[in-house]
């Protein structure tokens, strides 16, 4: 495919999952209970590094959408791809060398039991940040439980379920303007029906945001504007004690008329226009039922994902007007069957299958040069897992293994309409172990060592004549500890991890009959230590002080070199991956009355410079960005009949330098903050 294409708040406190009782006496912290381990286990007791976004915090905050809370995640950062309008993930300086059509993503990402991954990219939608139950940000390898698109972490994005135990409402809608731009305004709904007492409800949720843009082209003004749809809707049925169905389904609408990017934070040079329209639609089917000592689920899902653009592609052309279309449509139908333990007793085990077929087809073309083509990629793959831990007084030893098949064949059109090419295809094949030691010092406190590794499946590449991508695999050696003290008044989690990334995946860009390509070559390796801290103080009644801080090492272990060009030395960094993340915030909640609560809250966010580097006209061209520096803050009062009323700021220091570099030094593509916007936001729940 044309090398274009290949190129392609929550606070710290909360992301540690901790929330307090305003009312209270004394700090007071909610216990937190995942399922990251597919079985309900209290946070602070789980032998992984895990952040938690907490749904009513999402609620509160005026983050437009996931994208914009994982910031507040120690070491984890994103971007969003100037084609198709998704976001990639990074995590500990690991991700993809770019977000479209160069192999599947490094993350793992789930919307509920629906894998969102496509074969060949490794962008994620941004995904509504209103009504989920919570945000579960798994990092480090988890290949063992959830396969090849976790090689190194995973996000799931757990939606509110449908409690047939009560009725409730909820609703938010707010108004902002940012300077030199257009308003922007949304508006939300949910609401919870039980259909049948403790048997039977419907939880059903509706948003939509205007999104008003701020960059100009020569053209128009506001090029960047845009608008979101999103819909949900989910049925949980318990027909006894034992049996459990809960069937969802998510519908997402967005269609912005240019992405945020520019030469300037407020210009962008282009001569055309550049729409984007995503959508995605995601349908699952989760059973469960409990025997007395163990649980067995089937979770069925189906995904259909579409993104079409239209972007300047004169950079590439040298300076010649032309533009390429593109039109990326992903489908995947996943089965997974597992079955995990429930009892009190020394043993604790998981065990599972899952099937996964994956179409994805991908149809490009260049109008003014008469050029296009058609690529239909389709992957099978299936897995077995399995997990057991033996607890022995404060202890606990893990062991985990997971077997992994995929078949991946491709079928190409260059131009459409001529005989289709179908090339060898590519096999990729993995045993991923894990392996942990884990001592409780108290019931709210863990430490634990670990080994994990996570693997990425190679590909056939578009143009034929090149060979398939390998896979890579990540190790992971990590010792970390977290932990609640002082009957609340400090929460921590801190990881100090050593990386060992095999046989890198990286692009770079081949000239194949006078065309520009995208091409993934492997590099040797990437290896280095790395650091994630995070704690929260509640020092008086309503106040919490949270910090994060992790710095990662990851650099080339040896000179990556394509076509006798060199990409990258070794020591390097490798493409969007920041060494050092950081945040700051406070959340206080005090007494106005006895019906009023006043809050007032403050978080910054910090990301070091990341660089993109690209093989283009057959020379090494690198791209950066600036360190990025983003705070926020807000005024509320909240009202004991439901309602909240808010004041809000985003980008406070009116930050203007460059968010995230785009294809190699083409400054045209340079990813830009959202310039200082104040706004006012008003919620409802009953």
């Amino acid at each position: 495919m044309l090398a274009a294409a290949s190129l392609g708040a929550a606070t710290a406190a909360q992301a540690q999952g901790a929330e307090v009782d305003a009312a209270a006496d004394a700090p007071v912290v909610e216990e937190i209970v995942i399922t990251a381990q597919r079985r309900e286990e209290s946070l602070m007791r789980v032998p992984v590094a895990i952040s938690v976004l907490g749904g009513a915090a999402l609620d509160k905050s005026t983050s437009s959408g996931v994208t914009d809370a994982l910031r507040a995640v120690p070491g984890v950062s994103t971007l969003q791809s100037y084609q198709g309008g998704g976001t990639l993930v990074t995590i500990r300086g690991v991700t993809a060398g770019q977000a479209l059509f160069n192999g599947a993503g490094t993350v793992g990402y789930y919307l509920d039991s629906v894998p969102f991954a496509a074969i060949k990219s490794a962008i994620a939608p941004d995904a509504s940040a209103y009504d989920l139950e919570r945000v579960e940000v798994l990092r480090g390898p988890q290949g063992t439980l959830y396969g090849a698109s976790a090689l190194n972490g995973v996000v799931r994005i757990l939606t509110a379920p449908a409690d047939p135990s009560f009725f409730g409402f909820k609703s938010r809608l707010s108004a902002a303007t940012t300077e030199g731009g257009a308003a922007s305004y949304r508006g939300d709904v949910s609401a919870n029906i039980p259909v049948i007492a403790d048997k039977l409800a419907v939880r059903a949720t509706v948003g939509y945001a205007h999104e008003g843009g701020w960059i100009d082209t020569a053209a128009k003004d506001d090029f960047n504007s845009g608008d979101q749809w999103n819909l949900r809707l989910r049925v949980t049925a318990i027909p006894n004690d034992r049996l459990t169905i809960d069937l969802s389904g998510w519908a997402s609408r967005g269609d912005f008329e240019g992405p945020p990017t520019g030469e300037s934070y407020n210009f962008n040079s282009t001569s055309f226009r550049s729409p984007t329209h995503n959508r995605f639609d995601s349908l699952n089917a989760k059973i469960s039922y409990a025997f007395d000592t163990f649980t067995v689920t089937s979770a069925t899902s189906y995904l259909d994902y579409r993104s079409k653009s239209i972007i300047d592609f004169s950079p590439f052309a040298g300076g010649f007007p032309v533009q390429l279309s593109t039109d990326l449509g992903v489908r995947v139908f996943t089965e997974e069957l597992s079955a995990s333990s429930t009892g009190e007793g020394p043993l604790r085990w998981s065990v599972g299958g899952i099937y996964r077929h994956a179409k994805e087809n991908l149809t490009q073309a260049l109008p003014e040069f008469a050029f296009d083509l058609s690529n239909d990629n389709v992957s099978k793959s299936w897995a077995g897992f399995g997990e057991l831990t033996y607890v022995a007084g404060p202890f606990e030893f893990t062991g985990g293994l997971r077997y992994f098949h995929d078949r991946i064949t491709q079928e190409s059109q260059i131009p459409i309409g001529s005989p289709s090419v179908v090339v060898p295809s590519a096999v990729a094949k993995a045993t991923t172990p894990r392996v942990v030691a884990t001592w409780h010092p108290t019931e709210k406190s863990s430490v634990y060592l670990s080994y994990s590794q996570g693997f990425r499946s190679g590909f056939p590449q578009t143009a034929p004549v090149l060979p398939p991508a390998r896979p890579d695999r990540l190790h992971n050696y990590e010792l970390g500890a977290k932990g609640t003290l002082l009957d609340g008044l400090l929460s921590f989690d801190g990881a100090i991890y050593y990386i060992d990334w095999k046989d890198v995946q990286q692009n770079i860009t081949v000239t194949v009959e006078g065309l520009p390509f995208a091409a993934t070559i492997n590099g040797e390796a990437a290896s280095g230590i790395g650091v994630d801290a995070a704690v929260a103080i509640r020092p008086m009644r309503g106040l919490t002080l949270n910090g994060s801080f992790s710095w990662n090492d990851l650099t080339t272990d040896a000179d990556i070199v394509s076509g006798g060009v060199l990409l990258f030395s070794k020591g390097d960094r490798l493409n969007y991956s920041p060494k050092y993340t950081a945040t700051s915030g406070f959340d206080y909640a005090f007494p106005l009355s006895d019906m009023l609560t006043g809050r007032a809250a403050a978080s910054a966010t910090y990301t070091s410079r990341q660089e993109s580097v690209l093989l283009l006209n057959g020379a090494a061209t690198a791209g950066r960005s600036d360190n990025v520096f983003l705070a926020k803050a807000s005024l509320a009062v909240e009202s004991r009949e439901g309602w909240t009323a808010s004041l809000y700021a985003d980008n406070i220091t009116n930050y203007r330098k460059i968010l995230n570099p785009g294809f190699g030094d083409l400054a045209q593509y340079y990813g830009r903050a959202r310039p200082r916007t104040f706004g006012v936001q008003l919620e409802f729940k009953y």
